[in-house]
């Protein structure tokens, strides 16, 4: 379930999480940073208005469902009770630091950028040409939908964030891109 704001401190999508936050995740091993041992020096990483993993786990098309006598078991996506099998996420795959998110473990790094996958261009009949237009053409999408959406609700959507991560449009851009929302 996405959440405009964070339930834990309240902080907006883009926002770093209040201290003591339960929610917000170690940019160093992805796990929760308020009970986190790697007191890590990276830069903290935002509220994207969903759990750690449940983007990835849809990404990676892993759910999971309680099964009376069986506990949580792997299922399709459509099935009743389905959700992100986040268990699955910690075993099968790995965090990294240098993207903020989950990959699965046998990504060849050289070849993964920050735009991991487009909703409408198959990565794998796609040249160098074909992923810029596709890129320009989506980044306009997003910035005329958002300045729309701008307009009718000027507090929830801002024309401006602070710097406090590179990614944040970034961030907002990624979900518009996988999910079609704002």
């Amino acid at each position: 379930m996405k959440n405009r704001f964070c339930p834990d401190c309240g902080v907006d999508v883009g926002e770093i999480h209040n201290p003591g936050c339960d929610m917000e995740t170690c940019p160093e091993c992805g796990g929760q940073y308020l009970g986190c041992e790697c007191r890590s020096k990276l830069q903290r990483l935002i509220w994207t208005g969903e759990s750690r993993g449940k983007l990835e786990c849809r990404e990676f098309g892993w759910y999971s469902k309680m099964v009376k006598g069986s506990g949580w078991v792997s299922c399709d996506k459509n099935d009743v009770g389905a959700s992100e099998n986040l268990n699955r996420l910690h075993k099968d795959a790995i965090w990294s630091k240098d993207y903020g998110r989950f990959i699965l473990q046998d990504t060849d790094l050289s070849k993964l950028t920050k735009v991991v996958k487009l909703k409408h261009v198959p990565v794998e009949y796609q040249n160098i040409d074909d992923f810029s237009k596709e890129l320009i053409e989506e980044l306009e999408i997003f910035v005329s939908e958002y300045k729309k959406k701008h307009v009718t609700n000027p507090q929830r959507y801002k024309l401006e964030y602070p710097l406090i991560s590179e990614n944040t449009w970034f961030h907002v851009f990624y979900r518009f891109t996988l999910e079609g929302e704002l």
